[in-house]
């Protein structure tokens, strides 16, 4: 528990002492002057510790488990997440994309520049799934272009069929069709 905690759990201890001499000196008969101030002071002090310490346990643990979902919360700020599954729209004119525009992935499959992808992790997609009932999964790929560029890293979330959901582990290399006009839009060749 960091620093906010401790120092809540120490003014919560204070404000249960002054709380119990509150109570105990207006039980006494005749009750003396101090007892209610003490535990009207007791309640609020303990009051403002207690909810000191829970905002701390739960301001770290918060960060704890979202720091298991960093790959993801990263990839979608950078609009890369559903680069595969979000890219359905047809390409400007025939058989040419711009940079920037929409390619499918079966677009991408047919005019891809080809290479291959290292499997470095997963992430998870809320349980999404394509049409056809084949699981969406988040990826984090190693792709090297089959052209000689250097290897680069790619964030995103594809289609994954069935029967290949074993070729998802960690250090699983994988076929890929890359665009041309922008590299982080990759595509699996499942079928190759």
């Amino acid at each position: 528990m960091g620093r906010m905690g401790k120092l809540g759990l120490g003014i919560g201890g204070c404000g249960a002492a002054l709380l119990v001499a509150g109570i105990t000196g207006m039980s006494m008969w005749p009750s003396p002057v101090w007892a209610v101030p003490a535990f009207a002071s007791g309640m609020i002090v303990m009051f403002a510790g207690s909810f000191a310490a829970a905002w701390a346990l739960h301001a770290s643990t918060l960060s704890r488990t979202m720091s298991f979902f960093g790959g993801f919360a990263e990839a979608v700020y950078a609009g890369q997440s559903f680069t595969v599954a979000r890219d359905t729209a047809p390409g400007a004119g025939y058989g040419r994309t711009m940079a920037g525009e929409h390619l499918s992935a079966a677009d991408l499959l047919a005019r891809g520049v080809p290479g291959t992808a290292l499997v470095l992790g997963t992430f998870g997609m809320d349980g999404m799934t394509a049409d056809n009932g084949d699981p969406i999964v988040g990826f984090v790929l190693l792709v090297t272009p089959a052209d000689g560029r250097l290897p680069y890293e790619v964030r995103l979330g594809h289609r994954v069929p069935a029967a290949h959901l074993h070729r998802t582990l960690p250090g699983t290399g994988l076929p890929v069709k890359i665009a041309a006009e922008d590299p982080e839009k990759v595509a699996v060749d499942w079928d190759a």
